[in-house]
């Protein structure tokens, strides 16, 4: 039998560590998980592999960059026409294969061809193993 957390259940919460660990705790003790807790609480790049190596849990990515809690924290509704109105263009675009194929063609395009002039921009350095 294999033990693991459920996917929505509190993979910070000592409860959960206790269901999915019963037996292990002769080896590795409650202190040692909840230092790897705490770190991965701290660190969204520990977080994927505390809860592979010590909840039995699948994840969506081996290393996570951002809590995803943090993410959804952002969301809100953004008023067009207000934005219209401070004097700012607001055009539709969808982040399909569609919409998005074409310009990363070019951006790929320019680039081989060195008619990008980007002055050593370290953001669209970071960006362009994106394309």
């Amino acid at each position: 039998m294999i033990y693991g957390a459920d996917e929505n259940g509190g993979w910070t919460e000592p409860e959960v560590w206790e269901k999915v660990n019963s037996v292990s705790w002769d080896y590795v003790g409650i202190d040692k998980v909840q230092a790897a807790c705490d770190s991965a609480k701290q660190n969204p790049r520990e977080e994927n592999a505390f809860r592979q190596l010590c909840l039995n849990q699948w994840v969506k990515q081996a290393v996570r960059w951002m809590p995803m809690d943090k993410w959804d924290a952002c969301s809100f509704t953004v008023n067009e026409e207000e934005l219209e109105g401070m004097g700012f263009i607001v055009v539709p675009f969808s982040q399909g294969f569609k919409d998005m194929s074409p310009p990363t063609k070019e951006l790929t395009k320019l680039t081989l061809e060195q008619k990008l002039v980007r002055g050593g921009h370290p953001v669209l350095r970071w960006m362009a193993p994106l394309l």
